[in-house]
């Protein structure tokens, strides 16, 4: 715990520091106006496909074309729908495997990568970590990728990994997560040599993914996610990015840097699964109007103005409070 506090301390302090170098905070803090009027019109948003907030939107990104009740069809005669997300070990073989397909075309285009470093770019200086639009920024991240692979294969979803099942084995490393099966498995010096995402090329060159499995940090327990769900307050929401950087050490190698995280597959399928936290929070605690527009008190010695409710949510074309709504 004192190494992800001694972590979060050097986010906060790294991007103080790049707001005192950048422009000035009117440019950052965009000013506040109306919840209401403040929420943008979706056309103003979709500069690339990334940016849809919707099945419309999405639409002619997939090829398909908007009957009068506003469905999408696509090209093979079906319709797109929304994506569900499901534990990745509930997933038939066959879901599976289209997955691990439309990951592994996504590395090999190269979209993979770039992606990947959008959080290797903005780990440290932006809203990414450290304060409240952390779970909100990640929500926008993971969507991306989401997008991306539902491009390749439109049946698919961004599975999630409950980190919390394989905490009550006796030894989680033994968890079929990391058989070749799924994640795959590790050599003596961590680099993973089987499975779908084996040989992936890291950002920095490296030839192989790392993990160091169990050898410091812990997975999440249900104690841990009861926890964020007693919680009544989102401004004491930090509990959870706590908890979520925990199991980032727990499997090491790439995944527990945040500059490095985003080689490992696994970062999405963990980031999905307290995404998954987060918005059993929000049903549990907040109506519908209330996840909207709620948004923690803004308390410059509790965080920088990068988490702010309207502040740039970087480098995405969001500010903070919009990233709920997703």
């Amino acid at each position: 715990m004192v190494e992800i506090c001694h972590q979060i301390r050097q986010f906060d302090v790294a991007a103080r520091a790049a707001i005192s170098l950048a422009a000035p905070q009117s440019q950052l803090i965009m000013p506040h106006t109306d919840p209401l009027s403040s929420v943008p019109h979706q056309s103003s948003l979709t500069s690339t496909v990334y940016d849809c907030l919707n099945l419309q939107c999405l639409c002619p990104y997939f090829g398909g074309g908007l009957s009068p009740d506003g469905k999408c069809h696509l090209r093979n005669g079906r319709i797109l729908e929304r994506a569900i997300r499901k534990e990745i070990r509930m997933l038939n073989k066959n879901e599976r495997e289209r997955f691990f397909t439309a990951i592994q075309q996504l590395k090999a285009s190269g979209e993979y990568n770039r992606l990947a470093d959008i959080h290797r770019q903005e780990a440290s200086e932006s809203g990414a970590h450290a304060g409240p639009s952390f779970l909100l920024w990640h929500r926008e991240f993971i969507k991306r990728m989401e997008i991306a692979l539902r491009l390749i294969d439109p049946s698919i979803a961004l599975p999630y990994w409950d980190s919390s099942l394989d905490q009550h084995l006796s030894d989680p490393r033994d968890s079929v997560m990391w058989s070749e099966m799924l994640m795959g498995e590790s050599n003596s010096n961590g680099e993973v040599i089987n499975g779908p995402f084996a040989r992936f090329i890291t950002l920095e060159g490296h030839p192989a993914i790392t993990r160091n499995l169990g050898e410091e940090g812990h997975l999440f327990t249900d104690e841990n996610i009861n926890t964020v769900y007693a919680c009544p307050y989102p401004p004491n929401f930090s509990a959870l990015e706590y908890y979520h950087a925990s199991v980032h050490i727990w499997i090491g190698g790439d995944m527990k840097p945040p500059l490095t995280s985003a080689n490992d597959p696994v970062f999405f399928l963990h980031h999905s699964f307290v995404d998954y936290i987060f918005e059993n929070w929000r049903q549990m605690h907040q109506n519908r109007i209330q996840r909207e527009q709620d948004y923690p008190q803004e308390i410059t010695t509790c965080t920088t103005p990068r988490h702010f409710a309207n502040a740039n949510m970087r480098p995405f074309n969001l500010v903070n409070k919009h990233g709920k709504q997703i």
